[in-house]
């Protein structure tokens, strides 16, 4: 959930292009950044899954895409 979460965040703001999704997305990777680095093999700590994080982080970029807006400005 963690994971997922991150990785909304850190992609939403990109996608969107406005300046507060694209703020939270600044803070998010400010605040949880180094939470990152558990992703990479062998950094993560022993008997801490870094497949199943990054399975949650891809999660959540998917889900930053899925629901992005084509044209945010339209009603």
């Amino acid at each position: 959930m963690i994971y997922g979460l991150l990785g909304y965040l850190l992609v939403i703001g990109w996608l969107e292009k406005k300046i507060l999704p694209i703020v939270l997305s600044l803070v998010a990777f400010w605040l949880y950044g180094s939470a990152l680095m558990a992703l990479i093999p062998g950094v993560s700590p022993a008997g801490v899954s870094w497949v199943g994080h990054a399975g949650g982080f891809a999660a959540g970029l998917l889900a930053a895409w899925a629901q992005k807006k084509e044209n945010p400005d339209a009603v």
